[in-house]
């Protein structure tokens, strides 16, 4: 059943990962599973996004049931984009460095919904 495959995933995850994560970043660790159809596994995916809709929610004085559907879409809207990238691939061309030319890279650095362009 498709409930059986969420939680095969995670207990794979949760083996390849907790043992690194406590012993050398102390930390806790909670699996994330999200499949590209859409699901999520109930136990752990289900309880953290709650969890950190209220967080949020209590952080910016939001209602809870707002920021929970905001969390929601934005998963939403990533699963699809990491779907559609799989399938078609990126459309942007990779550029060919002409020899002798020393163009500066620009990294954009967004802070607070700002965008601050340096040139490194």
């Amino acid at each position: 059943s498709i409930d059986s495959l969420y939680r095969r995933q995670e207990l794979d995850k949760r083996r390849q990962y907790e043992q690194r994560v406590l012993q050398v970043k102390h930390a806790s660790f909670t699996p994330i599973v999200l499949f590209c159809s859409g699901g999520v596994s109930r136990i752990t995916t289900t309880t953290f996004i709650k969890r950190l809709a209220s967080m949020l929610a209590e952080k910016k004085s939001a209602p809870y049931s707002t920021t929970l559907n905001w969390i929601r879409t934005r998963l939403s809207f990533a699963l699809i984009r990491a779907s559609i990238m799989c399938l078609r691939g990126t459309r942007s061309k990779k550029s060919s460095s002409t020899p002798g030319i020393n163009i500066p890279l620009v990294a954009a650095e967004v802070v607070l919904g700002k965008s601050h362009w340096t040139s490194k």
